[in-house]
């Protein structure tokens, strides 16, 4: 049976190489593939995995994969959801937000899903859900009583710069 594409997503991740592109501050490996900030708060990871991803050559093609990735998440039982094509270089990617519920308690999530030769690359950022969300400014959370102060910067680090 073939798993839903955010839980494959949010499943076992590839190592990063030792050099990569980082979200702001000091971010920490505490293990093998997955990066913390200070507090550990926050939390991001990037996968590679051998799910095929088409290449999005446009907007509009990427457009029409959102939405599908959109009703995907909410039959899983996922909240708050927000896809949305996002230009990477030559060719489109998309990103989500969304809280994921867990018997850990629920997390708020930003992912980004991109082609790598025709494979799904994913980024993964999540924290509590408690916390201040990426959603377009604007757009209103109900606000917590500490938000976790990583989560703005990393969430927005994913949307325009993780690759």
């Amino acid at each position: 049976m073939r798993r839903p594409l955010f839980v494959t997503a949010l499943s076992l991740f590839a190592l990063l190489p030792a050099a990569h592109a980082a979200p702001q501050g000091k971010w920490t490996e505490v293990s093998a593939g997955q990066w913390a900030d200070p507090a550990r708060q926050c939390t991001y990871r990037a996968e590679r995995r051998g799910q095929a991803f088409p290449l999005l050559r446009d907007q509009a093609s990427a457009a029409r994969l959102a939405g599908a990735l959109k009703t995907g998440l909410s039959r899983q039982g996922v909240r708050d959801i927000q896809v949305r094509p996002v230009l990477r270089g030559q060719t489109w990617g998309l990103f989500a937000s969304y809280v994921y519920p867990s018997a850990q308690g629920e997390a708020q999530v930003a992912q980004l899903y991109l082609s790598q030769g025709g494979v799904l690359r994913t980024v993964t950022g999540s924290t509590r859900a408690r916390t201040i969300s990426a959603l377009p400014p604007g757009r209103s959370q109900a606000a917590a009583a500490l938000p976790a102060t990583c989560w703005p910067d990393l969430a927005r680090w994913i949307e325009f710069d993780a690759g």
